[in-house]
């Protein structure tokens, strides 16, 4: 917010229970519920390089698609650093 541009090697955003994507606002694409719209499970279709775990929600459960999609995430993101 006060204009600083920093490099990083990751970011991590852990928000709760909604989409809060506000930091990222214009960014990404969102969906009808403000989720952030994504190529497959958890790969943004704006930025190949950003992930997003738990918003793919279905009658697995929360909980059940959170590990699926952060397994997902790391092993893209391993895969981007080889």
């Amino acid at each position: 917010t006060d204009g600083r541009v920093e490099a990083f090697d990751a970011v991590i955003l852990a928000t709760g229970f909604t989409p809060a994507l506000e930091p990222l606002r214009g960014l990404v694409q969102l969906d009808d519920r403000g989720f952030a719209r994504r190529s497959d499970r958890g790969t943004s279709v704006d930025h190949p390089d950003l992930f997003f775990v738990g918003h793919t929600y279905d009658a697995a459960g929360a909980l059940f698609n959170i590990g699926r999609d952060a397994k997902l995430a790391a092993r893209r993101i391993v895969e981007r650093l080889r």
